[in-house]
């Protein structure tokens, strides 16, 4: 199971509409493990790019690209490349081809954004994970699932309802 596929499952995109980031875009899965089958059903998905000749290749197939900008010393955050336009809620943040998921998180605003669902693609070995889990867990999500390399997370209101969720797939 992909990490999208789990998604999928969780919010079902032909069923609602709204808004998603996928932070670390990349070419290579325009049609597999990204959020792409949200965006043909409706939903607003932003595409972050670091990387300039990545971002050149994503925009031609992604409607929202956005090519955060870095130089030595400092990159762009996703508040900071988002400030100008108009999002209240982010259901979903997936983060993917990066080393630093705590730094990317750090720069974004998820109560202010009223995001539910985390998915971060990181090496369970990763130095930086137990600081990642301990940051959202003080700001209120929990450990849903790992699904291959990703993790996904919670916001805690809604831990009950996915709970029921995973349980009612697996009654016969």
């Amino acid at each position: 199971m992909r990490i999208v596929d789990k998604l999928v499952q969780i919010i079902a995109p032909h069923t609602v509409r709204g808004t998603a980031i996928e932070y670390g875009c990349s070419p290579d899965d325009l049609h597999g493990n990204s959020l792409y089958d949200y965006e043909l059903n409706n939903w607003r998905v932003i595409c972050f790019q670091k990387d300039k000749d990545c971002f050149d290749e994503i925009r031609i197939f992604r409607r929202l690209a956005i090519h955060l900008q870095c130089n030595n010393f400092d990159c762009q955050t996703i508040d900071d490349a988002i400030s100008n336009i108009n999002l209240t809620d982010i259901e979903i943040l997936l983060i993917r081809n990066t080393d630093d998921c705590l730094s990317v998180v750090k720069g974004f605003s998820l109560e202010r954004r009223n995001t539910q669902i985390i998915c971060v693609e990181q090496s369970e070995n990763s130095p930086s994970r137990s600081e990642f889990v301990q940051h959202l867990k003080s700001r209120g999500y929990l450990f849903l699932e790992r699904v291959l390399v990703s993790d996904v997370y919670i916001k805690d209101n809604n831990k009950k309802n996915h709970q029921e969720f995973s349980e009612s797939i697996f009654e016969v």
